[in-house]
């Protein structure tokens, strides 16, 4: 009987990995009866929103509806806070689940979608980043912290399951170890390449998966290495504040 079962389990993880895009039978974890109704993926663009947003949606929903409207399925996702607020306001149960990330490497992702860098986008990108945290700021300081679940991209971008294990922890839900490896599986950097590899442009995506074109850059440069000693110190005078509010360490000035 082990054999069997070890058979099965073996089974659906090869399924996972070679057939991410099947349309759902049920979702992982039932939402009728939680506390919240609406789940919004709410964060600064490049810090894990898009795999938050696919595991998310993965565990809640049964199918992937690309023509409905946002608010009217149980996963949606944002990086306007603003819209997000008001619906909240209006509609109390809501849990905003947003993934936060280091300033520096959201920057630095940032720029890797360009295939020009020069000072000035460095520096409009920088002032987009800084806008963004304040805000995500904002939203934290007015927001109902029981209807906010904050994950840091750092803990899960290496091991989903702590992102699966944050949300089921949330919701006062379990689900089980197959489903919890089977969701991990599903959208691990490898399988998300092999189905965005065909991708030549960011504006091109999965419809799955929610990954874009060059989403996940081939590019392993840091921020030192991308950009001048002049933008990069620019960076720092504009991030470093905002890295302390949020718990990330701060950078020296380059000489």
């Amino acid at each position: 009987m082990s054999l069997y079962v070890f058979f099965v389990v073996c089974c659906t993880f090869l399924q996972a990995y070679e057939y991410p895009h099947r349309e759902l039978d049920r979702p992982i974890i039932n939402a009728e009866g939680l506390k919240y109704e609406h789940f919004a993926i709410l964060s600064p663009p490049r810090t894990g929103s898009t795999l938050t947003y696919a595991i998310t949606q993965y565990l809640l929903e049964t199918r992937f509806d690309e023509d409905c409207s946002l608010f009217s399925k149980e996963v949606s996702k944002h990086h306007d806070d603003q819209k997000v607020m008001s619906y909240m306001n209006r509609h109390a149960p809501v849990l905003a689940i947003i993934p936060i990330r280091d300033p520096f490497e959201a920057l630095a992702s940032y720029i890797k979608i360009y295939d020009e860098i020069s000072e000035e986008l460095v520096s409009n990108l920088a002032n987009a980043v800084r806008h963004n945290f304040l805000c995500m700021l904002e939203f934290l300081e007015a927001a109902n912290k029981d209807n906010v679940l904050l994950v840091r991209y750092e803990e899960f971008v290496s091991d989903h399951k702590v992102l699966i294990d944050s949300i089921c922890s949330k919701l006062g839900v379990e689900i089980s170890k197959e489903e919890r490896e089977r969701a991990s599986l599903l959208f691990s950097k490898q399988n998300v390449k092999k189905y965005t590899s065909e991708f030549k442009v960011f504006s091109q995506h999965d419809p799955v998966t929610h990954f874009h074109g060059n989403h996940i850059s081939k590019n392993q440069k840091s921020l030192k290495e991308l950009v001048s000693v002049a933008a990069y110190n620019d960076a720092v005078k504009k991030l470093n504040d905002i890295c302390k509010k949020f718990g990330y360490p701060e950078r020296e000035l380059l000489k």
